[in-house]
């Protein structure tokens, strides 16, 4: 079972071995207002990450902290928020507000900050846990 609207936004997620892209999951956002992480082989979906208010946009995964086991991906939304996922538990572990507009891209600098861009005509640099 996939998304019920449009798929708006995807992304590969981050292999913690060796630091490159794992094509044997991705992460998708979409009008439904839900993010879904898939396995590519198979097709099927994993789990269902449910927490915007409004379509989700833009995703990128967070590069790994050497000492930590905690995966972590950002969303956004034009419900103008950011939310950051831990990939395990399913959970947003902070949500980022601060945009007057849609939010329509994320990228990660590193494994504490993000840069997200707005239809508010802003760039904003955000430090995530």
């Amino acid at each position: 079972v996939g998304h019920t609207s449009a798929v708006l936004a995807v992304t590969t997620l981050s292999n913690r071995e060796n630091h490159n892209h794992d094509p044997s999951q991705f992460l998708s956002g979409s009008a439904d207002r839900t993010i879904r992480l898939w396995e590519f082989h198979t097709g099927n979906c994993l789990q269902i990450f449910v927490g915007h208010t409004y379509f989700v946009e833009s995703l990128t995964v967070l590069p790994p902290e050497d000492d930590d086991s905690t995966k972590l991906f950002v969303s956004g939304s034009t419900d103008k928020s950011l939310k950051v996922w831990d990939i395990s538990s399913g959970e947003c572990v902070k949500t980022l507000n601060g945009h007057s507009d849609s939010v329509r891209s994320i990228a990660a600098l590193g494994k504490k900050k993000i840069v997200s861009c707005s239809r508010d005509k802003t760039i904003k640099l955000w430090s995530v846990p």
